[in-house]
């Protein structure tokens, strides 16, 4: 490796270096014309001079060459007035932007490993909406991808992807939704679906959305991200409007429960038994825990084996149960007052070209 490097790097030679007396490596003769260098776009820089920013109690003073190379909005409207320009030339200037935040994004600017694409795991998403707050701010397309990249890997836009999203996401993925543990979830929820809808993300919002929705609703109305969080009353709305559609799109997709058994069902009294039992023990813990908002959920694979009826019927209720699901997450993002998914994959395919 070293002997690469070497063949691979020459660098000028040093003030007291002494020719080698067979001439191999002696100076080439003046008569050799000088090369001719080349300026290469993007990696030539001619204004050396720094910038200040400020945010909060924070200060980044950064190369103004890189910054303005890197973000479109540097680019076009980093115009000095004379109380920006310092007195070693540097540039100087106040953001409003939340401090935390503006080092994430800075830090992922200047350290290509900090922020890295999926599956690089992510250890907090907070650093994920900060970036793609101020990366959508500050116009670095490539970093507000990579960030929407990183959500969508916990928040999916297809049904299956859903079902596997805990294997798949870059972040802790939000697990429990009981009254007693819920309360440090509701706070991400709330957060990813504001960034979201502030940037005009509108085509992840389906399942964060959804997310909101699995949470029983006093605790969530009662959360003080609910209550002093950014959040308007707009959006708001919208949650508490697709929190009841969501209850209600729980008890269809538990529809085959309430079947008759089929014409060649082989024990139709002991079928119909097993799913009255099923169906009254899935209301009876509505009391305790709200699973009935969570219509991916609130019946799943280990829940077959409790359901004690003929091949026949357990058949056709699977072919329900799975066609339910799939029915709810189409008119998923129409619960919540959104664009088909048709159109709403137009705009990811736009927004991650």
């Amino acid at each position: 490796m070293d002997e690469l490097v070497q063949q691979n790097l020459s660098f000028p030679p040093s003030p007291h270096h002494t020719a080698s007396p067979t001439g191999a490596h002696s100076t080439p003769p003046s008569s050799t014309k000088p090369v001719q260098l080349q300026q290469v776009s993007g990696l030539h820089f001619e204004d050396n001079r720094m910038v200040i920013l400020i945010t909060g109690n924070k200060e980044f003073r950064l190369p103004l060459c890189i910054l303005t190379s890197k973000s479109t909005v540097f680019r076009e409207q980093c115009f000095p007035d004379a109380q920006s320009i310092q007195s070693d030339g540097s540039l100087k200037f106040k953001l409003s932007d939340p401090p935390t935040h503006a080092e994430y994004f800075l830090r992922a600017v200047f350290d290509s490993g900090y922020f890295e694409p999926p599956p690089r795991k992510i250890n907090d998403i907070d650093h994920v909406l900060g970036i793609l707050d101020l990366s959508s701010r500050y116009g670095v397309g490539y970093l507000r991808k990579r960030a929407l990249s990183h959500i969508v890997s916990g928040y999916p836009t297809t049904l299956a992807e859903w079902f596997n999203h805990r294997e798949t996401t870059t972040f802790a993925p939000i697990t429990d939704f009981t009254i007693a543990r819920a309360q440090t979830s509701i706070h991400v929820s709330l957060m990813t679906l504001y960034a979201l809808a502030k940037v005009g993300a509108s085509w992840l919002m389906p399942a964060v959305f959804y997310q909101c929705g699995r949470y029983e609703l006093q605790v969530l109305i009662s959360h003080s991200t609910w209550i002093n969080g950014p959040l308007n009353e707009k959006l708001k709305s919208i949650v508490l409007t697709g929190h009841s559609k969501q209850w209600w799109a729980s008890r269809r997709v538990l529809g085959f429960l309430q079947r008759a058994p089929p014409e060649n069902c082989a024990t139709p009294i002991p079928c119909a038994v097993a799913r009255r039992v099923q169906s009254e023990q899935l209301h009876a813990c509505d009391d305790l825990e709200p699973p009935m908002c969570s219509p991916l959920t609130v019946w799943e694979d280990g829940d077959w084996m409790c359901l004690d009826v003929c091949e026949e019927c357990m058949i056709i209720a699977r072919k329900e149960h799975a066609a339910a699901c799939e029915d709810f997450w189409m008119k998923l993002p129409e619960i919540y007052g959104l664009e088909g998914w048709d159109k709403l994959f137009v705009l990811r395919d736009v927004d991650m070209a």
